[in-house]
């Protein structure tokens, strides 16, 4: 929904931010995106990384079907200008959600094999936290860093939060019917319909 490029969850860690408070987040895309990676690059540093917001990127990036992170857009993050945050954002009505990969491991070529593009790995300016850092990172530990570095950033206190069990039910539901369904995932008809008696 976000109308990011594609990316492969696999071996990174996912983040997301939703909010309405403009007052925070400023009623801009560009605005509360690049607050946003600044919170971010404060986690990153925290992991010992020397992260900046990115330039522009090349034209054949923007209009083509690379994946997401074959190039850093602007006001994304890169480690030694290569990109080590992919992020996407969508607002509606005064609301928005951004969502985004920080790849912990290489994939080992999988997005090349998995997508349109012709992936060489060596066109790509990508970058990996354990590669940045060179060394195997705990991942316990580095969304500790991230949730740090977002906390001081924005002043806040980040409190857990878990399902209940009729939610955690509906979720793995989803799961089931959606998700590890073939025919839901390749475009196809789906063999299962989903019902939730019970949850809102």
């Amino acid at each position: 929904m976000t109308g990011g490029k594609f990316v492969l969850h696999w071996r990174e860690i996912t983040y997301s931010v939703a909010s309405s408070d403009v007052g925070t987040f400023s009623s801009a895309v560009s605005d509360s995106y690049r607050l946003i990676s600044e919170g971010l690059i404060c986690g990153l540093e925290k992991m010992g990384m020397e992260a900046r917001l990115a330039g522009p990127p090349p034209t054949s990036y923007t209009r083509g079907n690379m994946p997401c992170f074959a190039y850093p857009a602007r006001d994304e993050i890169e480690v030694g200008g290569r990109k080590i945050v992919g992020s996407a954002q969508k607002r509606v009505a005064g609301r928005f959600l951004q969502h985004g990969s920080i790849p912990l491991q290489d994939d080992e070529g999988l997005l090349g094999r998995i997508s349109l593009a012709k992936d060489d790995g060596a066109a790509l300016r990508r970058t990996t936290v354990s590669e940045a850092l060179g060394r195997d990172v705990d991942r316990d530990w580095a969304v500790a860093c991230l949730l740090n570095g977002l906390a001081k950033h924005f002043v806040v206190e980040f409190k857990p939060f878990s399902f209940a069990a009729v939610e955690e039910q509906a979720v793995r539901r989803i799961q089931a019917c959606r998700y590890e369904d073939e025919g839901w995932t390749l475009g196809g008809p789906t063999s299962r319909s989903i019902d939730f008696p019970g949850f809102e």
